[in-house]
């Protein structure tokens, strides 16, 4: 099974690959149907059994089972990839991207690079005052540019973004003046600023091809959900005709061989897809579908030894969350609007969005009543485990969205 060192890894953004969810289960399912169409009819087995009467875990449980993303890890992971492909450390290269979807911590990961390598962090300024045009962003500028020791790391692009008419001209002039630095700037970006950036004032073009955390398939999965409910002595299975085994019992230290040749479970496979590979959402999906139950362990000749405690996960289509059919357009602008400014403040939407105030709000309060959006430390934000169905549907309905 994959180990903690081998989980997090930085690629090219071109690089980076949804896991595919026409997996060897997707395979299974078409043959299933292809022998019922036939008449084949398979005998049950033991293990169709339906699982034990279960219920949510408790909030303390879940912490004790539940990985953490462990954001030094994750940075430790994110400067092997730039001494690998950017040498900013000794000046070589003037400037290196990092991109990332909601979910994938990117500022917090950013900010631990900065503290470790004791690199500057350029903080961003208060949103509403980019609402004046370019004289924030060019004081700030002014005092990087005195300062030119060392490399500066500005962790989150996207808060310097409003989409302005007085706003986007200052960043493209940010980009540019980055570009020139006397010092190496590292500059991280929420994936949809990046796309709507990329598509209205060309950031690649100016700042060149970013790095992006790879996607988490179900063998990364794995190694990264199994330990920590291992090491509280729990096994987890899935509900349903498989139950199958997805963890087995606490592996015994002598065996060292352990799962370094077992399939991954379907189970892992289906959830990297349904999380296109994003951890935050990955683990939001875990914790959602854990349910506690009990487990009968046998002795030889099937005689019953002991019930314990077990963790079983419900299927994953029932956590599924369900766009409205009455969702109007201006609710899409509203969706597509927060997850470009990566969250945003109610009045600052009516600012950026070309639509009568008092309808606007009335708007934003039907799609929060629907579970699209939250309000967190002040600002409108896609909830993590709403993210994957809202991009989906501005997919479909022809908004530009991301690339991850």
């Amino acid at each position: 099974m994959a180990d903690q060192e081998t989980i997090w890894r930085y690629v090219s953004a071109a690089e980076y690959v949804p896991p595919s969810d026409l997996s060897s289960e997707t395979l299974r399912g078409f043959r299933r149907v292809w022998k019922s169409a036939l008449g084949v009819v398979r005998r049950a087995k033991d293990s169709d059994a339906e699982p034990p009467p279960h219920e949510r875990p408790s909030a303390e449980l879940l912490t004790g089972v539940l990985p953490e993303l462990d954001a030094e890890e994750m940075a430790r992971a994110l400067g092997a990839a730039l001494e690998e492909r950017h040498d900013l450390a000794s000046g070589a290269a003037r400037a290196g991207v990092v991109v990332g979807p909601p979910g994938s911590h990117l500022g917090e990961v950013m900010t631990a690079l900065a503290r470790g390598r004791e690199w500057r962090e350029l903080e961003p300024p208060p949103r509403v005052e980019l609402l004046g045009g370019a004289e924030e962003v060019r004081k700030q500028l002014e005092a990087l540019e005195a300062e030119s020791d060392r490399p500066t790391v500005i962790s989150q692009l996207d808060r310097w973004l409003l989409r302005s008419e007085s706003a986007l001209p200052a960043v493209r002039s940010m980009l540019e003046r980055v570009r020139g630095m006397p010092s190496p700037v590292l500059v991280g970006c929420d994936s949809w600023a990046w796309s709507f950036l990329d598509h209205t004032v060309g950031v690649g073009d100016l700042l060149g091809e970013p790095l992006t955390l790879a996607a988490l398939d179900a063998r990364a999965l794995a190694g990264w959900l199994g330990p920590p409910l291992r090491s509280k002595g729990f096994a987890c299975r899935s509900t349903g005709k498989r139950n199958e085994v997805i963890f087995g019992p606490p592996a015994d230290p002598r065996n060292k061989e352990e799962g370094e040749t077992q399939s991954v479970p379907a189970t892992l496979v289906r959830l990297a897809s349904a999380a296109r590979g994003n951890p935050g959402v990955a683990l939001d999906l875990w914790r959602r579908c854990l349910r506690l139950g009990t487990e009968e362990r046998k002795g030889e000749g099937d005689v019953e030894t002991e019930r314990q405690n077990a963790l079983w996960t419900s299927p994953l289509h029932e956590l599924d969350v369900v766009i409205p059919s009455r969702l109007a357009e201006v609710h899409r602008f509203v969706l597509h609007a927060v997850l470009v400014h990566g969250g945003l403040e109610r009045e600052l939407l009516t600012e950026v969005l070309p639509f009568p105030r008092h309808d606007l709000l009335r708007r934003i309060r039907d799609v929060v009543n629907e579970g699209l959006l939250e309000e967190r430390e002040g600002e409108l934000r896609v909830p993590i485990n709403a993210y994957t169905a809202v991009r989906g549907h501005l997919k479909s309905e022809g908004f530009l969205v991301d690339g991850f």
